[in-house]
């Protein structure tokens, strides 16, 4: 029945929230990519880059945390708005300043430029917790992983659009305007975000639920037994992607001296092979189970990672890479609605605040690190580091929920 589910019409809502994130990936493809090299061009050392990405993952987490609690009470439409204002708002100062300390409180804020390389097909920032139980409640349970997989699959299409279009910044610098390039892209995402409020305007949500009499807790016991688990596998997964999200430009600039626009085709084709990626990973996981799939995918790729350092050449290196984030997408949707279908509905928003921030804050100690391990010249222990996370992140995974393949399997049975 599964894979018959899209042939419906989409549920009221879901397609201009899949716009939402399209348009959000749109920009975070472009800016993931031409944002760092930016901040290069301007003069400012990979420390500094470092600390300020630092200080984006803390803000970040501390803001999803917040959205995720205060969604599930107040509802989840306004913070999804208040981020896409935040977008505008990002692109708008960006695009009036080169100054770092003016461009520092909004890149924090907004997560412009730092992430959407690829990683989780286009991701939707501090507001992710809202956005995803908004649409996992106009899905239903039957649609929601094919829904999640369609909306994951078109934001890794658009986000390969927009590392396509960070090649801006080379293709339109002139010698008395280098930097006019860079200014394209930031007008677009001030547009963007503008378009983001424009889209989201006719969408209604569903009214609150009042809470239960007597309950005052976030999460009910067993919610936070499973969300506990996914926070603890998610964390080291956060920490290593941490060593090399949002310095992979600067990473691929020093190893082998190319600029925007080739580092963007190369993201270009990591977001082309995710539509692929996302169907085959839904295939295993309907022969194997969702949490083999998972565990299977995300194994894969720590492996890949760890031989990139020792690529001889860019396309060498490119082409380890692009294989490396196939594996690291593919299960994406799969761990998403996995996630939401652990938890009470009225609990969805908050459950993904509070996993997300155990995944971004350990992803707040790594670029730190790894912007004084560039600046020394060590260009392969990041990725090593990334890369062992990664492996024993997998496999935590797999010890704490491998038991639930065989309530999915049985559950799939009888819906058939």
């Amino acid at each position: 029945m599964a894979k018959h589910v899209l042939r419906e019409p989409l549920p009221e809502g879901i397609s201009r929230l899949i716009s939402i994130r399209t348009l959000r990936s749109v920009a975070q493809g472009a800016l993931g990519v031409a944002f760092p090299l930016y901040l290069v061009r301007l003069g400012i050392s990979t420390v500094a880059i470092g600390a300020l990405f630092t200080a984006a993952a803390v803000a970040s987490a501390a803001l999803t945390l917040a959205v995720g609690l205060l969604a599930d009470r107040y509802g989840r439409k306004p913070f999804i708005v208040a981020f896409a204002v935040l977008t505008a708002l990002g692109g708008a100062v960006l695009l009036a300043s080169h100054s770092f300390w003016a461009m520092a409180p909004v890149v924090v804020l907004a997560g412009i430029g730092r992430g959407g390389l690829g990683i989780g097909g286009g991701q939707a920032g501090a507001f992710a917790p809202a956005l995803q139980a908004m649409m996992a409640e106009k899905a239903g349970d039957r649609r929601r992983t094919p829904i999640f997989a369609l909306a994951s699959g078109i934001s890794a299409y658009a986000s390969a659009g927009g590392a396509l279009l960070s090649g801006a910044a080379d293709w339109l610098a002139r010698p008395g305007a280098p930097l006019l390039g860079y200014q394209a892209l930031f007008a677009m995402t001030l547009a963007v975000g503008l378009a983001m409020v424009i889209v989201l305007a006719p969408v209604r949500e569903a009214v609150r639920a009042p809470q239960p009499a007597g309950r005052r807790t976030v999460l009910s016991r067993a919610s936070w037994a499973a969300v506990g688990k996914l926070s603890l596998a998610g964390a080291l997964n956060g920490l290593g992607m941490g060593f090399v999200t949002g310095f992979l430009p600067i990473w691929f600039n020093l190893r082998f001296g190319v600029g925007v626009a080739a580092v963007g085709a190369l993201m270009a084709g990591v977001g082309l092979l995710a539509g692929p990626a996302f169907a085959t990973a839904t295939r295993v996981a309907r022969r194997w189970g969702e949490v083999r799939a998972i565990t299977f995918f995300r194994g894969i790729a720590p492996l890949l990672l760890a031989a990139m350092p020792l690529a001889p050449t860019f396309p060498a290196a490119a082409a380890v890479y692009v294989a490396a984030m196939a594996f690291t997408m593919a299960p994406m949707p799969i761990r998403q609605s996995f996630a939401m279908g652990v938890v009470e509905e009225r609990e969805r928003a908050s459950a993904t605040g509070i996993r997300a921030t155990a995944v971004r804050l350990p992803s707040a100690v790594s670029p730190a690190l790894t912007g004084y391990l560039l600046d020394a010249g060590d260009l392969g222990l990041p990725l090593w580091l990334m890369a062992g996370c990664m492996a024993i992140s997998a496999a935590l995974y797999y010890v704490f929920f491998q038991e639930r393949d065989l309530t999915a399997a049985a559950a799939a049975q009888g819906a058939d």
